[in-house]
């Protein structure tokens, strides 16, 4: 059985590096073009296979020549594609990514069969929960999904992960059975009821907004700055990045989230596996696309021992 449960999303990512962002009506010239299977379940579930961990996969395509990248993604990584649900009718989802020579990029996302996935799908995955250790869930897929998934998580005692993206209202219910929340800092000033792009709270202030929802443990990352951890009753806890040369951040909260639950699965503390997860997002943005600079394990670790 395995270790990890992902309830996940399939995105095929296109990807346009621009010296700059365009202005309305512009057109700029791009000089890299890249186009390459993504989304933010998918992302975290590979990040995990190449760490070595035990997972299974739930996520919905379209019936298009897009949902092929899918399955020829999870063969690859050694990840089980019998719960990987082709949809009549619809299109696979795709995010339209604008890229910065810095790295930095606003991303344009059609959801697609993403949110065609339903409680019952859900159930289909119920069987290997047994005896699992941790779910992981995000916001790519409809609320009455990532509802019923961390319900029948919780009932299997699994350790449950919420990446609360892309940043939208959820429906509160949801909070009562998640262990850990991951935002970045517009996420979760979002899920805080504050502007995304207010600075003016500070970050300790926002964490704290998220415990009084009745969270148990918020990590939110921040990027270059690395990551801060709430919990209640406890002090904010900062775990730094580590220093690597971007070349596209696309994806790496997500890395950061595959990391995070590979360590936690292992048994480590919530501080190691910040650490690990940090590792793990740094590394991620070494190379253009979410999937092709995911790390593996020996990669992570060498990173760990030189820092």
């Amino acid at each position: 059985m395995p270790d990890i449960i992902f309830v996940a999303s399939f995105v095929v990512g296109l990807t346009v590096r621009l010296p700059r962002m365009p202005y309305p009506g512009e057109s700029l010239v791009a000089d890299l073009f890249d186009m390459g299977p993504g989304g933010k379940g998918t992302n975290m579930a590979v990040a995990a296979a190449r760490q070595g961990a035990s997972i299974r996969v739930i996520a919905k395509v379209g019936d298009d020549s897009f949902a092929q990248l899918a399955f020829d993604l999870y063969q690859a990584e050694g990840i089980d594609t019998s719960h990987l649900i082709r949809t009549p009718g619809e299109s696979t989802a795709a995010g339209l990514v604008y890229l910065q020579p810095n790295g930095e990029n606003c991303i344009g996302f059609y959801r697609g069969a993403n949110w065609t996935l339903t409680p019952q799908d859900i159930d289909r995955i119920e069987p290997e929960m047994q005896g699992a250790k941790v779910l992981v869930t995000q916001l790519e897929i409809p609320d009455e999904a990532v509802l019923h998934a961390v319900e029948l998580g919780k009932r299997h005692n699994l350790r449950i992960i919420l990446n609360p993206a892309p940043a939208r209202p959820i429906d509160p219910a949801i909070f009562r059975f998640i262990d850990i929340i991951t935002p970045n800092e517009g996420e979760a000033r979002t899920l805080a009821g504050i502007a995304p792009d207010d600075a003016s709270t500070d970050i300790g202030e926002v964490g704290q907004r998220l415990l009084d929802l009745g969270l148990c443990t918020v990590i939110i990352t921040r990027g270059a700055q690395g990551c801060m951890i709430f919990e209640r009753d406890s002090h904010p806890v900062e775990i730094p990045a580590y220093s690597v040369t971007p070349v596209d951040t696309v994806g790496a909260g997500d890395a950061f989230n595959g990391g995070l639950t590979v360590a936690l699965s292992e048994g480590k503390s919530i501080r190691e596996a910040a650490r690990w997860a940090n590792a793990t997002a740094a590394l991620s943005t070494t190379a253009v696309g979410s999937i092709r600079a995911l790390p593996n394990r020996p990669q992570i670790e060498a990173l760990l021992e030189k820092s």
